[in-house]
Order: structure tokens, then C-alpha cells, then sequence
């Protein structure tokens, strides 16, 4: 792993999500400069009311937050833009830093070509301020692109409260067996070697069903040296009521709505793996065949049953992307060490895949320095995929 994406992944929890938090425990703060989402403050206001956290908007830096910032656990801001203003952005974010424990940056851009010119500069920040800082990628491809009205509500839950679902707590203790401790000790170990993640190493998720319990990392985990303790067993989940129930230091992932709602259609499944492979995966261009959902709210049920659907229709293989999200492999062997080798597999495969196709578009280059010039720019920095592309390089054209 690079060691910038390693400073990325140092992870400082405000709030161990050991508990459901509470409306009065946390502060969202919208800051909407732009003019391009009409109905997001009324929509966002919603959200507060149905997700359970207090909302205060604001009309400039300048304005004054009602209340005491200190009365807070979690202190969340959205900052949107209608432009990116380099000469002001480094005294902003330290401002910023001075009052919130996280952020959300959303900036617009006139033209793709502005967004790639303002990457290298976003990378630099990312690493600056690590896990702090999100900013969130536009996906809006008509002019001027922009992060879309979906995303950016979503973003006030999962970087807040994190969860949809109501978690009800049945124990504190967990006895996991011995197969499944080894079960996620080996996915973690998987995920860091091949760089399953992008913005930082809690996202996604390791499940496995054993019984009628689905075992699950805990919301906000690291899954590098990944903790055992912040495992959780679900029980049950009840839909119309929207209840989990689970045991466990630690509240589910965020994403166990859908993980419950793929093991209930699909109940020949064992496993999930939830990625978030991002360029080597989730937007890599040539693989788009794979897609089985389309930009969708995470933690909710529909989500969900649009995967079962699509992963049931499958017969080649059980995996897919889920579009500007990330990537689901499943198993349905029930030896955990069966199982997790058949989904390594699936995931090598897939990476593979990804460096063959990365392969056959650069080699239309003219020279290898271009070549070279892209291998760090691939999104195939991790071990075997980017030792395949400096072989190629440095055999005879």
C-alpha cells in the first residue's frame, strides 16, 4: 500500500458506534453557495427528521450556528460550491477544521476536462486532511458536472449517524466460531493487499451466514488489522418495521438492509463482500458490463432487492458492480475456507481483468515513457496487476 493512501487510513473514531446516536448527539451543517440543487435544504430537512440528526443551513461562512457546537458529539459540515477557488481553499479548510469534526466537499466543474485538471490538486487535500475531508466525486455528466441531489443527501447519514435501519441490541456478548474468525481475518488480509477500498478502509463490508445469524463488521470499521470485536451476529431483520436485531459490541454495517435483504432471496448464499474498488472496479469504463444496480440510496431495502434480482438471473458467475457504489461478490459453499477462496478467486479475476483491458488501451500509445507514465495513474497500484503492466513495459515492443 502506498503510504500516502496509508496516512489516509489512519482512522480516529469520534463516535465508536458501540450505540445508536441520538438527534441532540449530532450536528449537520448545510452550506449551499451554489444554485444547482433547488429543493435540497427541504429535502435534507427530511432526511434530519426521518434519520434522526439536527440540521442548521447556512447562507455563508460568516453565519452564525444556533446553539453550542460543544453540546455535540458528531459535528458534520456539507460545503457545496459552485466552483473550485484554489487561492481560498487552504484558509477555508482550516476554518472549517477549527469547528467540525468532518466534512463534505462538492465542488462543480464547467467541463470534464476541468474535473481531471483539479484531480491531482483534490489527491493532495485527500492526503492533507485524510479521513476528515470527503469530497465528493461528480457523477452529474451533464455541464457543468457536479455531484448529484441523491448522493450528497446520503452523505448526511453515512458520514453521521450511518445507519437507516433501527438497531435493537439483543447482547453485548458474541461467541463467534472458530471458521469465521479465520473467515474475516483472511478477507481482511485480502482487502489490504489488493486495495479493495478508495476513500478509506471502513467502507464496505465481510459477511457470512451461518445458521440463521449473519456475522458482519460492525459499522465504521477498519477492515485492515481488522478488530474482531467490532464483528456482530444479526438475528433478524423485520422490513416493515425496519428493526435489526443483533448481538455484538457494535452496531451492524450501515449496509446490513441490504446484505439481510440479498441472504432472504437469495438463501443459498453464505457469503458477501462488499468492495469499494473504485477506478480499478466500480468506474472502471471497461467493465460496465457488469453493473446489476444502478446509482441507488445505500441502506435501504430496494437496493437490495434489485441485487438478489440480478445476482438470481446470473449463471456465469455471482458478482457484480453496483454503479458509482462499489461491488458485491457472493459464495454460497458453506466451508468459510471454501467459500472465501472461491470469492478471492472472483476478485483476482476480476482484477485481472481490469489490468488486461488497462493493457490493451495503453499499449495504442507511441512510446512506453507514456506507458510508465500511466502505470501510477492506473488504479492497479497493488501487488500482481501492476507488476503485469512493468513486464510489459520493460519486454521488447
Amino acid at each position: 500500500m502506498s503510504k500516502n493512501k496509508k496516512e489516509r487510513n489512519n482512522m480516529s473514531l469520534t463516535h465508536d458506534y458501540s450505540s445508536t446516536l441520538r438527534k441532540e448527539e449530532v450536528l449537520v451543517v448545510l452550506l449551499d453557495k451554489s444554485h444547482f440543487y433547488q429543493t435540497l435544504k427541504e429535502d435534507m430537512t427530511l432526511f434530519s427528521e426521518k434519520y434522526r440528526f439536527t440540521l442548521h443551513t447556512l447562507c455563508s461562512e460568516d453565519d452564525h450556528i444556533e446553539g453550542k457546537k460543544s453540546d455535540f458529539k458528531i459535528k458534520h459540515l456539507i460545503y457545496i460550491s459552485d466552483k473550485m477557488d484554489d487561492y481560498h481553499l487552504e484558509e477555508k479548510f482550516s476554518k472549517f477544521c477549527s469547528h467540525f469534526n468532518s466534512m463534505t466537499i462538492c465542488f462543480s466543474y464547467s467541463s470534464f476536462l476541468s474535473f481531471e485538471k483539479s484531480r491531482d490538486k483534490i489527491e493532495e487535500y485527500k492526503v492533507k486532511y485524510g479521513n476528515t475531508v470527503n469530497f465528493l466525486r461528480p457523477d452529474d455528466t451533464s455541464e457543468p458536472i457536479k455531484p448529484n441531489h441523491v448522493k450528497i443527501l446520503d452523505n448526511s447519514v453515512c458520514d453521521t449517524v450511518r445507519i437507516k435501519y433501527i438497531a435493537k441490541n439483543i447482547s453485548k456478548n458474541l461467541n463467534i466460531p472458530d471458521g469465521i474468525i479465520d473467515f474475516f481475518k483472511k478477507c481482511s488480509l485480502l482487502y489490504e493487499e489488493e486495495n479493495l477500498f478508495h476513500r478509506a478502509s471502513s467502507d464496505g463490508f465481510f459477511a457470512f451466514k451461518f445458521n440463521s445469524d449473519i456475522y458482519i463488521t460492525s459499522t465504521k470499521t477498519n477492515k485492515i488489522n481488522l478488530n474482531l470485536d467490532r464483528i456482530s451476529a444479526i438475528h433478524s431483520y423485520d422490513p416493515k418495521l425496519n428493526i435489526i436485531e443483533y448481538s455484538g459490541l457494535y452496531i451492524p454495517s450501515s449496509d446490513s438492509v441490504e446484505a439481510c435483504t440479498i441472504f432472504e432471496k437469495l438463501p443459498e448464499l453464505t457469503t458477501i463482500i462488499h468492495t469499494h474498488a473504485s477506478e480499478k472496479i466500480t468506474r472502471n469504463n471497461s467493465l460496465k458490463k457488469y453493473i446489476i444496480a444502478p446509482p441507488l440510496p445505500y441502506g435501504e431495502r430496494k437496493l437490495g432487492l434489485i441485487i438478489s434480482e440480478n445476482l438470481r438471473n446470473m449463471t456465469d458467475h455471482k458478482w457484480g458492480i453496483l454503479e458509482d457504489h462499489g461491488e458485491i461478490f457472493t459464495s454460497n459453499l458453506k466451508s468459510t475456507t471454501e467459500a472465501f477462496d472461491e470469492v478471492k478467486q472472483n476478485i483476482i479475476n476480476i482484477l485481472s481483468e481490469s489490468a488486461k483491458n488497462e493493457l490493451d488501451r495503453i499499449f495504442n500509445l507511441d512510446s512506453k515513457e507514456n506507458i510508465k507514465k500511466l502505470i501510477n495513474k492506473s488504479g492497479l497500484e497493488c501487488s500482481k496487476h501492476k507488476r503485469d503492466l512493468e513486464l510489459h513495459v520493460n519486454s521488447p515492443l
